[in-house]
């Protein structure tokens, strides 16, 4: 369950976890609000994330999906972030994250988010 693990280091921050699960060959993928995409590699993506942590926040992740396929995983997240007072930051964000066997854990290989996500039926 290599996706609890790195949505537990995502809630807590904690970029020394995130970057051990992390694979250095990650692609990471994102359409902002104006539908463009913005591709990532591994160093990008810890900057965004490090930028993200530097304010006071809580993380929420909803489980929608989660498939195994062969030695890989799958799985598809909505996440949402508020401040203290627990107002919505920014609206949600759907997120397919790809994690493979690796030598010693599974690694996250790829990562692909919408942002600016509305409405949910």
């Amino acid at each position: 369950m290599a996706y609890f693990h790195f949505l537990a280091a995502w809630s807590n921050q904690d970029i020394v976890q995130i970057k051990k699960i992390i694979s250095h060959d990650i692609k990471a993928t994102f359409i902002n609000n104006e539908c463009e995409e913005i591709v990532m590699d591994y160093d990008g993506l810890i900057d965004l994330l490090q930028q993200r942590f530097e304010s006071d926040q809580e993380w929420d992740f909803e489980v929608i999906y989660n498939a195994q396929k062969s030695e890989s995983s799958i799985v598809v997240v909505e996440i949402t972030r508020e401040n203290n007072r627990h107002e919505l930051i920014e609206d949600k964000a759907l997120c397919t994250l790809f994690f493979r066997k690796g030598a010693q854990f599974n690694n996250l290989v790829r990562l692909d988010m919408v942002m600016g996500i509305k409405h949910t039926i």
